[in-house]
């Protein structure tokens, strides 16, 4: 960096958070703090941040002034596969899927889920769920266990991990997107399932836990949501969806609109942005004709990029973000 090289962070998690989430400890331990010393000396570190969502974006600028350089270029689903395949799943197949794709850990309560899906199932005997994905073995054993003992195994099928470029296909042949999540600190504050950005790409509609990060994205007009920990709301979620094919094509047509501005084709000019700006600053850096040059501005985030946030004017107003 001494010699003119620009650094770029990219912020995927907030670790202090995370920490919270796994490993229960305090927001006020020792290890909280320290964890948060490193954030904080990173991102002023850095000469320009990425990160995901405007979630996490918000939570950074409450505790770090860094508004004039942090960008959010979110995890879009990759348009390279995921795009509607026909008109979305056939009811005339005898069999009405939900679907899910990822990790399976315990912070998602799939257990939650397939307690959902037991109850849905009394009323839809075409109910089918199948699952993709790979994770925490001991708890995928708790849930194969599970689906063994209520007499789900004909109906609920764990498949082992597969590559990228069969999941669009698989999603195409499902009814309903399912997106379980545990409401902890981490999960509610900055988590956006990009599983559920693919569902939403692929026309499918989503049901998923009521996280706070979701809403900040979609309402419930365009997304079903249930309570995280209630089975019972789950499975009328599922039922109503079911019972209603309209409201099924509704949801898709507004998460559709509501996800638009978030395309990876709008993301990758944020991207692009975010690098020109750091490629510039670095070309005037190198003075290459031996001239003293004026130092160039700051990278500022686009403002079509990176709408104004509440923790963005409340460092304004403390006058902490330069």
């Amino acid at each position: 960096k001494l010699f003119g090289a620009r650094i770029l962070l990219d912020m995927h998690d907030i670790t202090p958070e995370l920490f919270v989430s796994l490993y229960g400890i305090s927001e006020k331990s020792r290890t909280f703090k320290l964890l948060c010393l490193a954030e904080r000396l990173s991102l002023a570190y850095a000469d320009a941040v990425l990160t995901v969502n405007k979630n996490i974006r918000d939570l950074f600028l409450t505790r770090n002034p860094i508004a004039r350089k942090i960008e959010v270029v979110m995890n879009a689903p990759d348009p390279r596969y995921f795009t509607p395949i026909g008109s979305g799943a056939s009811d005339s197949t005898g069999v009405f899927r939900l679907f899910h794709h990822g990790q399976i850990l315990r912070r998602y309560s799939f257990d939650v889920a397939l307690e959902g899906f037991k109850i849905a199932k009394q009323h839809i005997p075409e109910l089918e769920l199948d699952i993709y994905g790979d994770g925490e073995e001991k708890y995928i054993a708790e849930l194969k266990t599970f689906i063994q003992q209520n007499n789900l195994t004909p109906c609920v099928r764990l498949h082992d991990r597969v590559p990228v470029e069969q999941i669009p296909g698989l999603i195409s042949r499902a009814h309903i997107g399912l997106v379980p999540c545990k409401k902890d600190l981490f999960v509610d504050t900055v988590m956006l399932p990009v599983r559920l950005l693919e569902y939403v790409a692929m026309n499918v509609p989503s049901i998923v836990s009521r996280v706070g990060t979701v809403e900040a994205y979609f309402t419930g007009e365009e997304v079903a949501y249930y309570t995280h920990d209630n089975p019972q709301q789950l499975a009328e979620q599922i039922i109503a969806l079911y019972n209603n094919p309209q409201k099924r094509q509704d949801m898709v047509t507004r998460a559709q609109k509501a996800f638009a501005p978030h395309t990876w084709e709008k993301q990758k000019e944020c991207y692009y942005h975010v690098i020109d700006g750091l490629m510039a600053m670095a070309f005037h850096k190198r003075n290459l004709d031996g001239t003293r040059r004026k130092k160039p501005a700051p990278f500022v985030p686009e403002a079509q990029c990176m709408e104004p946030s509440q923790g963005q004017i409340k460092n304004f107003q403390k006058g902490t973000a330069p």
